[in-house]
């Protein structure tokens, strides 16, 4: 009698040390639905330009072979960039995002287009 209430105290550890052993591990494709914008962003047209934007508002931007450390916020659908060099000035755009495509308009009223990249 004893030995089966042990047994039976044994399985429901195990099961709940199961559970929340398991409860974290989740795959997380897609960034937080607070911040749409986490995540890496590769151009339409010159695959070689990539925008990684992190939740906390730092990034870089690959432009042609050259990594550049960036800090970005975006609110009410307009993102502003900063490129941590000499000789840039932060810059605001309009920003439309459809699902896992990003369409940043500049102020000439151009739209450039980035694709989520994947992992």
């Amino acid at each position: 009698m004893k030995k089966q209430i042990f047994f039976r105290w044994l399985a429901l550890a195990l099961c709940v040390t199961m559970l929340i052993a398991f409860a974290g591990c989740h795959k997380d494709d897609d960034p937080s639905p607070s911040d749409p914008l986490t995540g890496q962003w590769q151009s339409e047209r010159k695959p070689d330009y990539v925008y990684t934007l992190n939740g906390d508002g730092t990034g870089k931007y690959k432009m042609a072979g050259t990594d550049y450390d960036i800090i970005y916020s975006a609110e009410n659908g307009k993102i502003t960039i900063s490129i941590q060099a000499e000789g840039y000035t932060p810059l605001t755009f309009d920003y439309f995002l459809e699902g896992d495509r990003l369409n940043i308009r500049d102020s000439y009223g151009k739209d450039t287009f980035y694709l989520r990249v994947k992992e």
